[in-house]
């Protein structure tokens, strides 16, 4: 018998009992021993399958038993949470007393002094914020990195005896606002010594082996190890979706630079480049565009429109001219002159939703009005057209231009 008296008994796993007691809790194993006094509120699992403990409630404070019924923590902290260490080691304990945030080991050790106003998982590591000061906690470390700030975690695969293998590096900026590199061990693989640092992903690789750095107010890029692969001597960077490429600004605008072997294209200069779908990105100069495209770096057209978009996959292309909308093909050849108000867009296989002068209409692809010129907006479906006349209760047509009827959901044709 364990004992007389007792409110309840709950059986838990490996034989271990939570007994009630003038609605106080407490622990025995299936010996009859005393495991966990019977003087808590509440008494409940902590931790993983690996590392177990009891967290024991007080008052409304918290503490922790190992799963023997040794005291790890007497109940005297408002919160109590663990951190994983890696495979079979034993977890930290972030607590929270008075308000302030500190951490002990497994064995109810004091590893770092409750002081800290906040702790977060931040850039692969415990961050702990006093004000505005930041000190980090690697997962597998015990001690803290001081006097410098996370900027960014860098993650690349590399194979390793058959086998892909993450590793890690950390952007950091020092307390004289200098940045640098460290890897996973916390040491510096670049000393801080740049303004600014910033990672560079590598489409061909995979891989983020390229750093945009800053230094005298000029830009450039360096690799992994701080070798100087494009001079520090631009005023400003743009990240681009062309491979192995990126952006540089110097007094005549932007460049393009080959990261795969450091080659700048000087013949090609613009103010703004931005991604599209397909082969192409939009580049713009003077306020002209043009389509470069994405793999070969050849220009599509020269910088004459101000607009330039994708109607028909490489082949028709939607432009504005003056203010005017029409349609070129690849070899900037007109196919529809530049007369209407607003961006052309095919329907239809051969078919263009025109506006000109507030009327609307649709033309084929010889610029032959097939419909309209109507004052209501149309709105073309892959299978019929709307015209948007409440009057006449919107009509819908097909591409036969013969209205439709609906009645219940079903389809009439008025032939």
């Amino acid at each position: 018998m364990l004992s007389d008296n007792l409110d309840s008994i709950k059986q838990l796993k490996n034989n271990v009992f939570i007994v009630t007691k003038n609605n106080l809790k407490g622990s025995y194993d299936s010996k009859g021993k005393e495991l966990i006094p019977i003087k808590y509120d509440k008494i409940e699992d902590f931790g993983d399958y690996r590392h177990c403990f009891w967290k024991v409630y007080l008052n409304g404070l918290q503490g922790l038993y190992s799963y023997e019924g040794k005291q790890v923590l007497p109940a005297e902290y408002e919160k109590i949470s663990s951190i994983d260490r890696g495979y079979k080691k034993s977890p930290s304990l972030i607590v929270k007393e008075k308000g302030k945030y500190g951490m002990f080991n497994a064995q109810g050790e004091r590893l770092i002094k409750s002081e800290y106003d906040d702790v977060k998982f931040d850039n692969g590591h415990y961050c702990f914020q006093k004000g505005e000061k930041k000190d980090y906690l690697k997962r597998d470390k015990q001690t803290l990195l001081k006097g410098i700030t996370i900027k960014g975690q860098i993650t690349n695969w590399i194979e390793e005896k058959g086998n892909s293998k993450q590793i890690s590096y950390f952007i950091f900026e020092d307390n004289n606002g200098r940045f640098g590199l460290f890897d996973v061990n916390d040491s510096a693989l670049i000393s801080p010594q740049y303004e600014s640092m910033d990672s560079y992903y590598n489409i061909s690789s995979g891989k983020n082996d390229y750093l945009v750095v800053k230094r005298n107010s000029c830009y450039g890029v360096i690799n992994l190890s701080n070798e100087v692969l494009v001079p520090l001597k631009y005023k400003s960077f743009s990240k681009i979706y062309i491979r192995d490429h990126i952006a540089l600004e110097d007094e005549k605008g932007y460049i393009l630079c080959s990261l795969r072997d450091n080659r700048i294209f000087q013949s090609l200069h613009f103010d703004d480049i931005r991604e599209t779908s397909g082969p192409y990105a939009v580049i713009e100069k003077e306020g002209k565009e043009a389509f470069l495209n994405k793999l070969t770096l050849g220009l599509l057209f020269p910088f004459k429109y101000e607009e330039i978009a994708t109607v028909d996959e490489d082949s028709l292309f939607s432009v504005r001219l003056n203010g005017k909308y029409g349609i070129v093909d690849k070899n900037d050849k007109t196919i529809i002159p530049c007369i209407y108000d607003k961006r052309l867009y095919k329907v239809n296989d051969d078919k263009f939703v025109v506006e000109k002068d507030n009327q609307y209409g649709i033309i084929n692809s010889k610029n032959q009005l097939v419909y309209g010129m109507i004052p209501h907006p149309i709105i073309a479906y892959s299978n019929y057209f709307q015209v948007m006349d409440i009057s006449r209760n919107n009509p819908e047509y097909d591409w036969d231009f013969k209205e439709i009827k609906r009645n219940n959901g079903r389809l009439f044709l008025i032939l």
